[in-house]
C-alpha cells in the first residue's frame, strides 16, 4: 500500500541551561522546514507539529521545553501513527556524546553541572529509538541537525579518544533500532545528521539557517537534489546533494546517512 499520511514533528531548541551555548538558528531552521513541508508542491505533509522554545517562553531566560515535556511530546507523536504513514522527526539544537560514545539530545533545562559534566536531563538516543520502535509508521525519517559535544560540553570531532586515550566512535547505526529489537516487517528507518565537528558548530549554527538545514531545504524545495530529473526527490537524493554542497563549503565535514537498506 502507498503512504496514507505524512506526519512531521519539528523540534527547535534555541536556549539551554548554564554552560551550554544557545543555537540561534534552531527556530529559523524549524520555520523554514515547516513552510517547505506544508507546501503542496514540495512536502505535502498532512500533519506538522512544531515545538520551539522561543514561542513558548514568556520571559527572557526561561527554559520551557524541559526533558520530561520533550520526552512526552516525542513519545505521544510516535504513538499517533498508522502503519502506512511516513513519519519525519527533525531536531535542531544541541547534542552530546557520553564517555562510551552514547549520544544525547539536550532539552531546555539541560545544563553543565559544577564538575563541568552534562547533567542527567539530556535525553539519550536509545530512548528516542525505543519511542520510534513504538510507532506503527513503516516509513520513518530522523534528521538530527545537532552539534554533538563531548560529555564536558566541548565540541568534538567525528571520532575522538576518551580519557583513557581509546578512540570512541559514534555508532549512528544504533539509531536504526533498539538492541535486540528488529524493525517490523516492511518497515524502514533512516537517520541523517551533519558531521559532528567543532567547525560545524562554531561556523554554521548562527542566527541564520544552519548550513545543513539550508542545503537540505535547497535540495528539496528547488528540486536541485533530483539530479536524475525524475520529478521526485528521495532522502538519498537530498543526502547526496547536501554532501556535495558541504564538500565545497566545508571539505572537512561529511554528513551522515544511516540506512540499513
Amino acid at each position: 500500500a502507498g503512504i496514507v499520511a505524512r506526519n512531521a514533528l519539528l523540534i527547535g531548541i534555541q536556549d539551554y541551561g548554564q554552560g551550554i551555548a544557545p543555537v540561534r538558528s534552531a527556530p529559523k531552521d524549524i520555520d523554514a522546514l515547516h513552510d517547505a513541508l506544508n507546501h503542496p508542491s514540495v512536502g505535502y505533509f498532512h500533519s506538522i507539529q512544531v515545538v520551539k522554545d522561543e514561542e513558548i517562553s514568556s520571559e527572557p531566560g526561561t527554559h520551557p521545553i524541559d526533558s520530561a515535556e520533550l520526552a512526552a511530546l516525542i513519545q505521544a507523536w510516535c504513538r499517533s501513527h498508522e502503519p502506512d504513514d511516513l513519519a519525519l522527526l527533525y531536531i535542531s539544537g544541541q547534542g552530546f556524546r557520553g564517555v562510551s560514545g552514547e549520544l544525547y539530545v539536550a532539552a531546555s533545562n539541560t545544563y553543565l553541572d559544577p564538575t563541568g559534566l552534562v547533567d542527567s536531563t539530556a535525553i539519550p538516543f536509545y530512548s528516542l529509538v525505543q519511542w520510534l520502535d513504538q510507532s506503527l509508521a513503516r516509513e520513518q525519517v530522523v534528521v538530527l541537525d545537532c552539534c554533538f559535544s563531548d560529555h564536558y560540553g566541548n565540541p568534538l570531532g567525528q571520532d575522538q579518544p576518551n580519557e583513557d586515550g581509546r578512540e570512541v566512535r559514534m555508532d549512528w547505526s544504533s539509531l536504526i533500532h533498539s538492541p535486540n529489537v528488529t524493525l517490523k516487517e516492511g518497515s524502514h528507518r533512516v537517520v541523517l545528521a551533519p558531521s559532528a565537528t567543532a567547525n560545524y558548530y562554531s561556523d554554521q549554527k548562527s542566527d541564520r539557517l544552519s548550513m545543513y538545514t539550508r542545503y537540505w531545504l535547497e535540495g528539496l524545495v528547488t528540486g536541485a537534489a533530483d539530479g536524475a530529473a525524475k520529478q521526485w526527490t528521495s532522502i538519498a537524493d537530498i543526502h547526496r546533494y547536501v554532501c556535495q554542497q558541504m564538500a565545497i563549503a566545508l571539505p572537512n565535514i561529511t554528513p551522515v546517512l544511516a540506512d540499513p537498506s
